[in-house]
């Protein structure tokens, strides 16, 4: 079985001759000789969480691990982050986890799970990836779409946000 980061050329062979079921499935697989999966690799990152501005942000983790299965142009990544101290009086501006494991060349998206944000009449939170980092946009009923900035996260409190996010390379 490969390790991390090895891209094996997996290879399909072709069913052996003179072995047939008579299904379209079979004729298929034989007209289709040999096909050759996509590039292939796992890996751990390391999210960051910051703001466009981080003045004086000051983030101890509890707990702080990414890890990525990437196939051919697609990446699949998973993180959680959790807190123990988070405080901040002069930074704004997006929030921003930095660190993905390979730069999107077009946007992606995510579902998110969270605590420590209090954005006021928002009910829905997702991530969405910009180049190398992961940014979170608001939305909610009767309100524009928004992004989450540090005025929308309490200094002093506990921050916890986990993401399962696919974007392309």
């Amino acid at each position: 079985m490969p390790g991390p980061n090895r891209s094996p050329n997996w290879v399909v062979p072709t069913r052996p001759a003179g072995t047939s079921d008579n299904s379209a499935a079979s004729t298929a697989f034989v007209a289709g000789a040999i096909s050759t999966l996509p590039a292939y690799s796992i890996g751990t990152w390391t999210p960051t969480l910051t703001f466009a501005t981080p003045g004086d942000l000051v983030v101890v983790y509890s707990l702080r691990t990414g890890t990525y299965t990437k196939i051919g142009g697609l990446v699949y990544v998973k993180m959680i982050l959790a807190t123990s101290t988070f405080t901040h009086a002069t930074a704004s501006g997006l929030l921003t986890i930095t660190g993905l494991p390979f730069a999107a060349s077009a946007g992606g998206i995510g579902q998110m799970e969270f605590q420590g944000i209090t954005k006021a009449t928002y009910t829905q939170f997702i991530f969405t990836v910009n180049g190398s980092d992961l940014s979170v946009a608001a939305s909610g009923s009767g309100v524009s779409l928004g992004n989450v900035n540090a005025a929308d996260m309490p200094s002093g409190g506990t921050v916890i946000l986990g993401a399962s996010i696919q974007y392309e390379t």
